[in-house]
């Protein structure tokens, strides 16, 4: 199979370009670098199954392949903040000329969103995120296209920007210079970056379509900070800013349905990230 992977070079969509070169496929990668690295593919640069495009998916108008995994899109708080009209571009106008070739050659899209869409403050990227969703779900409802949405928690692992805004990323820096920790006192969710490819190829492979949610594991941002602190032996202090309301992501899980749960827990993929961080 060929499969199409926006944002390809990105800090998931390298991971799953990998994922698919490993299981035979081939794979057009289309990015612009805009927020990612022509550096996380460079080992598949010279893989006959893999073809890397330089292009913004604005620009798309056809393209051959037997799938599309659309993952173009900033996702870093700070990035989308700066870049506030792309955010919403590539997620909108850009989902919409992605499902109409979807449509048109009776091909599966699979449209990476965010559990963001459910929270109560909305942003720039959760808004576009889910008029993202609702693209196609409505594709689905009126012309029957096969329009998967992973609605994923937060992703992390190798690869991620050194300067990425996102928590553990944030936490690693300020633990790194010994800096105080600022931790806002609630629940998140945190998947392995392996898992979450593994789960989008079995979506993917799958005849589901319509919302399946990825979860990771749920743990209070106070234990990941305590974590991360004990890992690279920080000296950081954290600090507490209270939260009115807990949030819980476990019970919104359905992905079990295709047979998948994340088997990578937090303290394993730490350990690994910080491994990579330090071979670099």
């Amino acid at each position: 199979m060929k499969y199409l992977v926006t944002g390809g070079s990105g800090f998931v969509g390298s991971h799953l370009c990998d994922k698919l070169i490993q299981e035979g496929h081939e794979v057009i990668c289309i990015d612009n670098n805009l927020t990612s690295s022509k550096s996380n593919i460079e080992h598949l640069l010279h893989n006959n199954n893999f073809q890397y495009v330089y292009s913004d998916i604005l620009d798309i108008r056809d393209i051959e392949c037997d799938g599309i995994f659309h993952l173009a899109s900033p996702t870093d708080p700070v990035v989308c903040k700066k870049y506030p009209l792309i955010t919403i571009d590539v997620n909108t106008t850009g989902t919409s000329k992605l499902v109409k070739i979807a449509m048109e050659k009776g091909i599966p899209l699979l449209y990476m969103s965010s559990i963001r869409v459910k929270d109560e403050q909305q942003t720039c990227y959760s808004e576009a995120k889910r008029i993202g969703e609702t693209y196609c779900l409505q594709s689905n409802d009126l012309y029957g296209t096969k329009c998967k949405i992973a609605r994923c928690s937060h992703i992390y692992g190798p690869r991620m920007a050194k300067n990425d805004g996102r928590v553990i990323p944030t936490f690693i820096r300020n633990a790194l210079s010994n800096e105080d920790i600022t931790v806002i006192d609630t629940v998140d969710s945190f998947c392995y970056v392996d898992d979450a490819v593994r789960g989008l190829y079995k979506f993917m492979q799958s005849e589901h379509k319509g919302v399946i949610e990825f979860c990771g594991y749920d743990i209070l941002l106070i234990t990941l900070a305590d974590l991360i602190k004990d890992i690279i032996k920080s000296k950081s202090k954290i600090l507490i800013i209270p939260h009115h309301s807990k949030r819980n992501f476990t019970n919104n899980r359905n992905a079990s349905i295709l047979g998948w749960d994340p088997t990578i827990k937090i303290a394993a993929g730490l350990e690994k990230l910080f491994k990579s961080i330090l071979e670099l």
